[in-house]
Parts: C-alpha cells; sequence; structure tokens
C-alpha cells in the first residue's frame, strides 16, 4: 500500500464511507411493518382528547390492528400522574391511534424526580378490511356476472 497514491487512498475511504451512509440511511428508511408483516398504514393525527383504551396485556385482544409505534412521555414529578397521562394520551392521539396496549400498570420511575408512560400505539383494523394509506379509497372490485347469478 506504501505505493499508492494519497489522493486515491482518500477517494476510496470516501467512496466507502458513502456507500456505508447510504445503507446505514436505508435500514431507517424501510417501511414500518404492520402485526402480519404487511405494510403498516399511515393514519391521520387524532384530536388530543379522542377516544383511547389503554390496555395492560403484552399483545391486544382485537383480532386485525396495525402498530404505530411507540409513544412515550416524560414528566417532572411536579406535574402530576394525570397531566402526564394526559399527555400521553395525547401523543397517541396524535401518531392515529385508537388504543395502546403493553402499557405498564404503574409509570416508569427512571429517575428519582421524573415519571415516565410508555406503551405501543395502534390502530383496530376492521375484520377482512385492507389497511388502505391516507387519501387512497378502498375500493373492492366487483364480482363478474357468473359469480352473483350462478350463470355464465
Amino acid at each position: 500500500m506504501a505505493n499508492v497514491p494519497r489522493c486515491t487512498l482518500a477517494s476510496l475511504r470516501n467512496g466507502l464511507l458513502g456507500v456505508l451512509s447510504l445503507l446505514i440511511l436505508g435500514t431507517c428508511a424501510g417501511p414500518r411493518q404492520a402485526h402480519n408483516g404487511a405494510a403498516a398504514p399511515r393514519y391521520a393525527p387524532r384530536p388530543p382528547t379522542c377516544p383511547l383504551d389503554l390496555l395492560h396485556a403484552a399483545v391486544p385482544s382485537v383480532a386485525a390492528w396495525d402498530d404505530l409505534g411507540v409513544a412515550e412521555v416524560t414528566c417532572h414529578i411536579d406535574i402530576g400522574l394525570e397531566q402526564c397521562l394526559r399527555q400521553f394520551r395525547a401523543e397517541a392521539c396524535r401518531m392515529g391511534g385508537d388504543f395502546v396496549y403493553a402499557l405498564p400498570e404503574k409509570p416508569l420511575r427512571p429517575r428519582e424526580q421524573a415519571v415516565v408512560f410508555r406503551g405501543r400505539v395502534a390502530h383496530t383494523r376492521a375484520p377482512g378490511a385492507a389497511s388502505p394509506e391516507i387519501g387512497t379509497p378502498s375500493t373492492t372490485p366487483a364480482a363478474p356476472a357468473s359469480e352473483t347469478t350462478g350463470r355464465p
């Protein structure tokens, strides 16, 4: 390597750094996954006081849902648990969720003066319904006449 000019080594190093950066960004920018492996849809943000079910179970009891991510709110102990929980609910609604699961029975206390609410935000899917992206109309193609009338 002593015979290789410096400009070539610098160019090689910069090229490798560029490729590595693209690989890292590519893994971070992939689509979110629904619980069944399909790409998760995006749900519109909901108002801060939207109806929201808080479930402590590790797995929700609904038949089909889309995971939207993890909501976490950290509050100073002086704010109070009710206000902190309100902030957590508002964040879950902002994410488009209609329920939160895997929420601990008691808030986390990572530090003496802090309280943390953390849970998985999800949105219920209607049974048998596909998960359309925002702004995409969900249409079902009409069945051929032979299927509805029984005649060819």
